[in-house]
């Protein structure tokens, strides 16, 4: 019996409806989605910076207290940057590409959630209200990304 290996791509489309975005759509809607990204870079890299340079900025109450020592925040940007180039990286391949872009978009979407509910679970809960302004505004900076992304789960759902 001759086994026959080769699916052609009606059939791969037939089994896997989500692995891609149609080309016609994605074409019109990849300007939002690029400048949606960059802008969530742009936030996230403003971010960064406001952490690593001015971290009186970063989790301070009212009482001028520290939430976090400086080695902590330290050590928490850095993995927070590395995963943050990771999955832009895979992010923008997948876009680009055009391969199983609605799923890369679900789990940026979820870990994004995930990282946000942690730092809320951790330290944000216990003391929302002695947070300083500053300090809520770098807490802002937070969601506004995450609402660029399901701008674009959205747009891509569509």
């Amino acid at each position: 019996m001759q086994e026959n290996t080769h699916v052609s791509e009606e059939e791969m489309k037939a089994l896997f409806p989500y692995r891609e975005v149609s080309k016609t759509y994605l074409e019109s809607i990849r300007p939002k989605i690029l400048k949606r990204c960059v802008l969530i870079v742009l936030l996230w890299a403003f971010r960064a910076v406001m952490v690593t340079q001015f971290p009186e900025y970063h989790l301070a109450s009212d009482l001028n207290q520290r939430l976090l020592d400086a080695a902590s925040v330290e050590n928490m940007v850095n993995i927070r940057l590395s995963m943050v180039l990771l999955g832009s990286a895979v992010y923008l391949y997948s876009c680009y590409k055009n391969l199983y872009f609605r799923s890369v978009n679900v789990a940026a979407l979820i870990i994004v959630c995930c990282l946000i509910w942690s730092d809320m679970e951790l330290y944000l809960l216990s003391s929302l209200s002695d947070l300083s302004k500053p300090s809520l505004a770098m807490v802002a900076f937070r969601l506004i990304p995450l609402t660029l992304l399901i701008q674009n789960y959205r747009d891509i759902r569509r």
